[in-house]
């Protein structure tokens, strides 16, 4: 789910997970902790054995997919904002509530370009996102919606924007 919240001063563009999504993704994993137990506490093993090994590997492995689970309880998403007062861009990604990367910060002036860019997916349909690209060739991309018009509009703001706190006319290039 994508917000765009433009004010004087300020625009800020995050990008969360919707609610539906996480609570797939915590229904998910909550089916992977039945292997460790079916395999590992209900037969009440006597012994250990190659069956035993077996068993206590394949529960590791069920374990490992608790990232589902892990996944819908933090969230994770993208956040990106353009400081007019303080002339600056702030980008950080997170996956959740205790990992973050490093915010990507830069100049406001070395906004060269802002786009519309398009995300294709084999087994549904493209989302779309804005792209802020920068002189030196670098570029940060953040949201995810399935509406083209509706990102289209939120580049128009954003260039708007970037125009009266820059003076120049940021266009879109490569859409």
């Amino acid at each position: 789910m994508t917000a765009v919240v433009v004010t004087e001063s300020r625009v800020a563009v995050t990008t969360r997970m919707t609610v539906l999504t996480r609570l797939l993704a915590f229904t998910g994993g909550l089916f992977t902790l039945l292997a460790p137990y079916e395999l590992l506490f209900a037969p009440k093993w006597q012994g250990f054995g190659v069956l035993t090994a077996f068993s206590a590997v394949i529960a590791l492995g069920a374990l490992a997919l608790r990232m589902f689970f892990f996944a819908a309880v933090a969230g994770g998403g993208t956040w990106l904002s353009l400081d007019g007062p303080a002339g600056r861009v702030v980008y950080v990604a997170f996956s959740g509530p205790f990992s973050q990367s490093a915010p990507n910060v830069r100049r406001l002036d070395e906004v060269t370009t802002v786009r519309v860019r398009t995300e294709k997916w084999s087994d549904s349909a493209d989302t779309y996102g804005l792209a802020v690209g920068f002189r030196d060739g670098g570029e940060v991309a953040v949201g995810d919606c399935p509406s083209r018009s509706q990102v289209e509009a939120y580049r128009d703001e954003v260039q708007a924007w970037l125009k009266k706190w820059t003076g120049d006319d940021i266009r879109p290039s490569g859409e």
